[in-house]
């Protein structure tokens, strides 16, 4: 059975490059390997839909859908997932925080793909200090700060009441990506 890692975290913090070439290093060192990477919704819905616990439902219907055929079809060792089915949760949670949706809703929406078995073996969220990663951002429209603070925030709290799957916190503010990378394949116990 495969061993289930997901990382979430800040925008701009490393995590679909790190997981990228931990899939590659795992590759060359013959370790079967499954990389999904983020489903990306604003491509996928309309943009008035955003923010909304309904969005959120039908971005992670595609991404466990995604993460369950990988699992019901491969026979791979590892399962990296950039912002999978915690994430999906976590989203949950953010919206109910922000009072975005009620405690009815939000109890509704958490167990919805629970049936799928995705909970991962190891949750990894990775965050970055706003500044350092508006400087990393490669969109031409630039990082939020305000955003990316705000992630942060509520990340902490999510962090702080997530009990169910062992996880780790990285700061990659000052990290290099091999400094990223090592940290993550450290806390995955590889």
């Amino acid at each position: 059975m495969a061993k289930i890692i997901e990382v979430l975290g800040s925008p701009d913090a490393g995590k679909t490059v790190a997981l990228r070439a931990i899939s590659e290093r795992l590759t060359k060192k013959g370790i079967s390997n499954e990389f999904i990477i983020e489903t990306r919704g604003k491509n996928l819905f309309p943009k008035s839909e955003r923010g909304t616990l309904a969005y959120n439902e039908k971005v992670g219907a595609i991404t466990c859908k995604r993460i369950y055929d990988v699992l019901k079809n491969s026979s791979a060792e590892f399962v990296l997932i950039d912002k999978g089915f915690v994430d999906y949760i976590y989203f949950v949670e953010y919206y109910l925080h922000n009072d975005k949706c009620t405690q009815e809703e939000a109890e509704r929406a958490r167990h919805l793909y629970d049936y799928l078995g995705l909970m991962p073996d190891k949750i990894i969220v990775l965050t970055c200090n706003p500044e350092v990663a508006e400087k990393r951002c490669e969109d031409s429209k630039g990082t939020n700060t305000v955003k990316v603070q705000k992630s942060i925030d509520s990340l902490n709290l999510f962090y702080e009441k997530w009990t169910l799957t062992p996880k780790s916190w990285i700061d990659t503010s000052y990290m290099t990506k091999e400094e990223v990378v090592i940290a993550i394949e450290s806390a995955i116990g590889l």
